[in-house]
């Protein structure tokens, strides 16, 4: 605690709601950190070993969401929907292909303490409204053609 050390490494997880504040707050970490190298005359290496895209989610996939939600478990399961950083891997997709539309869909798992908690706890009778939810999505999102 009561020393300066000669050296130190540490990590960020930067998430945004969208990939065009997520590009804006990297470069604006790495001004800050360019600023306080700059301030105190050190060398400080910045490596973005890994991006996690935000859910840049389609008004049209949300909405097909929403009926697959409604015709699944009913009025009574839906709930409207939440803001979240939602960044995951699997937004990749609408990245590199435009076309593809995205939706976040959740079904309340009474999920606790915390996502990717090491002592995290579902409700298992989720799986299966999950289940319900996803295939009657896509079974609607196969008729739009």
């Amino acid at each position: 605690m009561n020393i300066i050390p000669g050296n130190a490494v540490f990590a960020i997880d930067v998430r945004a709601q969208s990939n065009s504040v997520l590009k804006a707050l990297r470069e604006r970490i790495d001004t800050g950190i360019q600023t306080i190298a700059d301030l105190h005359n050190v060398k400080i290496e910045v490596n973005w070993s890994d991006y996690t895209p935000a859910a840049e989610v389609s008004e049209e996939a949300s909405a097909l969401a929403r009926d697959g939600i409604l015709e699944a478990v009913g009025e009574e399961g839906y709930a409207p929907a939440i803001i979240t950083s939602g960044s995951d891997d699997f937004h990749f997709y609408t990245i590199h292909r435009p076309e593809i539309k995205a939706a976040m869909i959740g079904v309340g798992a009474d999920l606790g303490p915390g996502l990717h908690h090491p002592n995290m706890t579902f409700n298992h009778d989720a799986l299966d409204v999950g289940a319900r939810v996803l295939a009657t999505t896509l079974a609607k999102a196969s008729c739009l053609d």
